[in-house]
């Protein structure tokens, strides 16, 4: 079964090596890796960002969809309505990712202005839209990514209220953070380049077929 079908993973090893990891997130990161949109990279992201705010409940450590996909949402709010950044290679079906319609329309529906930061947003708005990316995106990427790590990173059930993080994944992500987030910026920013995304226009060069992204700058202006 495709990854992205699955609905429920356990943990297939409870036992990783760092290089195996490591062997992991470089191809996630590598063109060898299946994507027509950029979820696997903002799940990374939305990982990293919450690692440290993890508990152990006995299973591993426990990640809620919830926070998951707020910190999900409010990373992608900043690409696609203050960048306006295609996060998806036209697959002659949808010009757009899911991510993005719903944010083309919450915008559109909550009466939005342009450039407004995620956190700037009344409370109840970010909940309605977390609630929508939650129910619309975990059940896209959740799977896949699960699938490109073997089973190694964390144990899932969509029908639950959140993952669980493997013991050895949550060393291995706290204790590597930042250059995983290194690498994760520029796979990411390099997709962004392969699907011609008018970068452009927020780091100095218009020609965004000739242009390379600084994985700086994709951290620092975007994220």
């Amino acid at each position: 079964m495709p990854g992205w079908n699955l609905r429920e993973g356990a943990l297939i090893e409870t036992k990783v090596s760092d290089d195996e990891f490591w062997s992991l997130f470089n191809f996630v990161f590598s063109d060898a890796c299946k994507k027509t949109n950029t979820y696997k990279f903002g799940l990374i992201k939305s990982i990293c960002d919450q690692v440290y705010d993890l508990y152990d409940d006995g299973q591993g450590f426990y990640l809620s969809y919830e926070k998951l996909f707020a910190k999900f949402a409010e990373n992608y709010w900043n690409l696609v309505n203050r960048y306006c950044l295609k996060q998806m290679s036209y697959n002659g079906k949808s010009e757009f990712s899911k991510i993005e319609l719903i944010i083309k329309d919450a915008v559109k529906t909550y009466e939005i202005p342009e450039n407004i930061e995620f956190l700037s947003l009344s409370e109840e708005d970010r909940r309605k839209i977390t609630r929508t990316v939650t129910s619309e995106c975990k059940k896209c990427v959740i799977g896949a990514l699960y699938n490109d790590f073997e089973g190694k990173l964390y144990a899932f059930n969509l029908r639950g209220t959140g993952l669980f993080l493997s013991y050895a994944a949550y060393r291995f992500i706290s204790k590597y953070k930042m250059e995983i987030e290194r690498l994760n910026y520029y796979a990411w920013a390099r997709f962004l380049e392969k699907v011609k995304v008018l970068v452009g226009k927020w780091v100095g060069n218009h020609d965004s077929n000739q242009m390379i992204v600084k994985p700086y700058l994709f951290t620092s202006e975007i994220l």
